[in-house]
């Protein structure tokens, strides 16, 4: 709480008791000033804390999986995008090997509620676009262009790994 000017001449005008007192003018005067510095100060700090806390949400790990990735073939590709804390990958680009071999079809959604564990992004289901089947997906990041994705049904024994790289944007 400060105490402004405008209340310490009111003060001082007032027909109270001590209105002529220099010492409480002088006194309430000086303990406003520090006073005002302090919460200036911890005003300065909270924004300064408020900032650092938005922008360290607004940053996770797992966003890291969100771009274009491209297929080892290097003619399809799929976008990985957030929504509601869950990933997910629609089919971006498809070329002729990929439409005749997997049943790509450009903006399919491909890859949905992959779930990101501090290490890998998992418990996501695929959707085979050719056969139907609903697979299982985990994927790791091998480097920051590099990504390991396996698709495993049932048992994670019997699985197919490829690598994916990240696709620079145009």
């Amino acid at each position: 709480m400060s105490i402004h000017y405008s209340t310490l001449n009111a003060f001082v005008n007032s027909s109270h008791p001590y209105r002529k007192s220099l010492k409480a003018y002088s006194l309430l005067k000086s303990l406003s000033q520090p006073m005002c510095l302090v919460i200036d100060r911890c005003r300065a700090w909270l924004l300064l804390v408020m900032l650092f806390l938005i922008n360290a949400v607004s940053y996770q790990p797992a966003d890291q999986l969100i771009g274009r990735w491209q297929f080892p073939s290097k003619g399809s590709s799929v976008d990985v995008y957030r929504q509601s804390g869950l990933y997910f990958a629609r089919v971006a680009e498809v070329d002729q090997a990929g439409e005749q071999n997997f049943g790509l079809v450009k903006d399919s959604l491909l890859i949905r509620n992959l779930q990101y564990d501090g290490e890998l992004w998992s418990k996501g289901r695929l959707i085979h676009p050719k056969t139907g089947i609903a697979l299982n997906v985990e994927i790791a990041m091998v480097k920051p262009n590099t990504i390991t994705v396996t698709v495993y049904k049932g048992l994670k024994l019997f699985h197919r790994k490829f690598e994916m790289t990240r696709q620079e944007k145009r």
